[in-house]
């Protein structure tokens, strides 16, 4: 069954790039291939599967939409209520675990007993500790940390299941903090709920991803479906629509094919502490610049070794309850961007890992390709339109007026533009589809926010293509 899923997708994904392929070889036939054409097809091979691909899941994730049981082979779910056998759940050792750098204290003590007073509503945790990892240098910062710690311990009148540890040197960031809580706690816990300082989680999600783990043994991570809240500022807030419209299916269709080697994101998440333990420390990558060095962006290296070590990595997209922060800006998301960027990039080592499996192997290309497309789009263009006057004019001094305005524009032209129409439907498909899946007065209530999120997108495209080439190059 997993096959067919794969087999199907396979296909469905494969067909527009051919097509586009077989396009582009028609336009080039013309006249003697240059130099220019062939960089034209190498910059090709890059983005025609990278839009397909886009546009296949989310295809895969309406059609998945419309079926009333869903994905059969959905492993992470929603378990009903008179399942879960509570006395067992509530006697399982797990760990909130939240990394902070220099944030704002009081956002993420608030956060963390929001988190703790859902717990208590559903079902007393006794078992569910909660630990701050902080990495803060600013002495004047984990100062307020620690105040902001004992106000909440006062507050709940909670002093056991609270912790607050400050690391004295913050060796390999975010992903050196959670090894030395491994290390430091690691063997008392059997999970370990993983949270950034912006995420907020409901005690109804933690209580389904720790069932969701013990009816998956085999599981080693089961990520959840974040929306964005708290959203103040319009880019804010259209980024929200943009997550609420288009995530949804585009997780469904992931989880279509990719089944147990399912995406990670490094939070609001659960894992199982012992593999994660013995199996998925971070190594040291060759000195080699800037894609060297400490790993920068842990999460998906992090699930491929999972995959490696033979658990599986779930997406537990029917589940709600998980939410988290979006930037307020572009500035501020660009910011992100270049960190994340380079991070990315240093991934491509682990493309030609040993024993790392194909679908993980799948998600590293995809977030490499996510920075490296922006320059390859750049590259696209410009050959595209050198390529075409040269095209235009090669046929100008070869062939009579009359047959090149017939040629041009009824055989030439019309191979562009089944080109182009072929990317443009690839790459706004996903948005057609989300939208036309709401209810028909959702559909005439959020046209407006729809139209103004698209022409929106459009709009910032180029900003962000242009400093996404930007990070890559430097």
């Amino acid at each position: 069954m997993i096959q067919i899923h794969r087999s199907l997708f396979f296909l469905v994904f494969i067909t527009p790039v051919i097509w586009g392929f077989s396009l582009f070889i028609d336009i080039i036939s013309f006249r003697g291939i240059e130099i220019t054409e062939y960089y034209q097809f190498i910059t090709l091979i890059f983005l025609l599967p990278m839009l397909s691909y886009g546009a296949s899941t989310s295809l895969f994730g309406f059609l998945l939409s419309l079926r009333k049981n869903g994905d059969p082979l959905l492993k992470a779910k929603r378990i009903p209520k008179d399942e879960l056998d509570l006395n067992s759940l509530t006697s399982i050792p797990v760990a909130i675990v939240m990394p902070v750098y220099e944030e704002n204290e009081i956002s993420i003590f608030s956060r963390i007993k929001v988190i703790f007073e859902s717990t208590e509503k559903i079902h007393k945790l006794p078992k569910l500790d909660f630990f701050i990892l902080s990495d803060t240098r600013t002495p004047e910062k984990w100062i307020k940390e620690e105040a902001a710690y004992i106000e909440l311990c006062e507050s709940t009148n909670n002093y056991h299941n609270f912790h607050y540890r400050r690391r004295k040197s913050n060796l390999n960031g975010k992903s050196g903090n959670i090894a030395d809580f491994c290390r430091r706690w690691g063997k008392k816990y059997k999970y370990m709920v993983i949270l950034d300082a912006d995420s907020l989680v409901s005690g109804e999600l933690i209580l389904q991803l720790i069932a969701n783990m013990e009816k998956n043994p085999s599981a080693g991570i089961i990520q959840s479906s974040t929306r964005i809240f708290n959203s103040t500022t319009l880019f804010q807030k259209l980024t929200e629509f943009s997550s609420y419209l288009f995530s949804p299916f585009f997780l469904k269709g992931a989880g279509f094919w990719q089944i147990n080697s399912s995406g990670y994101w490094g939070h609001n998440a659960i894992l199982r502490v012992k593999p994660f333990m013995e199996h998925c420390a971070l190594p040291h990558l060759p000195e080699y610049g800037g894609l060297g060095g400490k790993i920068l962006s842990h999460d998906t290296v992090e699930a491929a070794l999972m995959r490696k070590a033979g658990y599986d990595v779930l997406c537990a997209y029917e589940l709600d309850g998980s939410y988290e922060e979006n930037p307020p800006n572009i500035i501020d998301v660009l910011k992100r961007d270049q960190r994340w960027c380079q991070g990315n990039l240093q991934h491509f080592w682990f493309l030609f890992g040993k024993k790392i499996p194909f679908i993980s192997r799948i998600h590293i290309l995809n977030g490499i390709l996510s920075y490296l497309n922006s320059p390859i789009w750049m590259c696209y263009i410009f050959l595209s339109l050198w390529n075409y006057l040269e095209d235009n004019k090669y046929l100008n001094y070869s062939m009579l007026p009359e047959e090149y305005e017939f040629f041009k524009s009824q055989i030439y032209d019309p191979l562009y533009i089944k080109l182009l129409y072929l990317s443009l439907i690839l790459l706004f498909l996903p948005r057609v589809l989300s939208f036309l899946s709401l209810p028909f007065l959702q559909i005439i209530k959020k046209f407006p926010s729809f139209l103004l999120e698209t022409v929106f997108s459009i709009l910032i495209a180029p900003i962000y293509m242009i400093y996404h080439s930007i990070f890559v190059f430097s």
